[in-house]
């Protein structure tokens, strides 16, 4: 941030403390799972959500709350980077830089100042100036479809071309974080 003259909440989220967390969360469910399986086992102390399941019963609704939590991160993570390319369009658009990427955030920022399209205004303008991370940005918008599905309810049959899983989002959004030069 040029001369800290932007107004950025400081709420977004870095990509490396969404994978501690996550990584975090992953380990108590399964310290949980192991906990919940000892009880169901021996009988005793067994939660009262648990009551009545076998083993594999336990199994199964752990992995599937395991897959909600992993959503739930690959939406931040994906989120954390839009975060970044956005911040970098204000900074870029406001701050009189010189390069080429700038001036073009400029004069979309004269018509549409923050109210501008992630992915044909801002990402399409890195695509065209940075084409040595054209595949890296458009891998990117790729998952921002995946993200679309996940922030709106999941309603629809999705066709991503791949499955996304914590590790595939995580290893984008950090090629992403170490490689683009991003202003802010």
């Amino acid at each position: 941030m040029a001369g800290n003259t932007h107004r950025f909440s400081g709420e977004n989220q870095d990509i490396q403390d969404i994978a501690q967390w996550y990584r975090m969360n992953v380990n108590a469910i399964e310290q949980y799972r192991r906990n919940i399986i000892s009880a169901v086992r021996t009988e005793s102390h067994v939660p009262e959500e648990f009551i009545g399941m076998t083993v594999d019963e336990v199994n199964e609704h752990l992995s599937i709350l395991t897959k909600e939590i992993e959503t739930s991160f690959n939406l931040s993570a994906i989120a954390a980077i839009e975060a970044k390319f956005r911040m970098d369009y204000i900074v870029r658009s406001t701050d009189k830089l010189k390069d080429d990427l700038s001036r073009d955030f400029r004069e979309i920022y004269k018509e549409k100042g923050i109210r501008v399209g992630l992915e044909d205004d801002i990402l399409d303008r890195w695509k065209k100036h940075y084409s040595e991370h054209k595949q890296l940005i458009s891998t990117y918008i790729q998952s921002v479809n995946y993200r679309h599905w996940l922030a709106h309810g999941r309603y629809w049959v999705p066709k991503f071309g791949r499955n996304y899983d914590f590790t595939i989002i995580y290893v984008l959004c950090d090629d992403i974080k170490n490689s683009i030069p991003f202003k802010s």
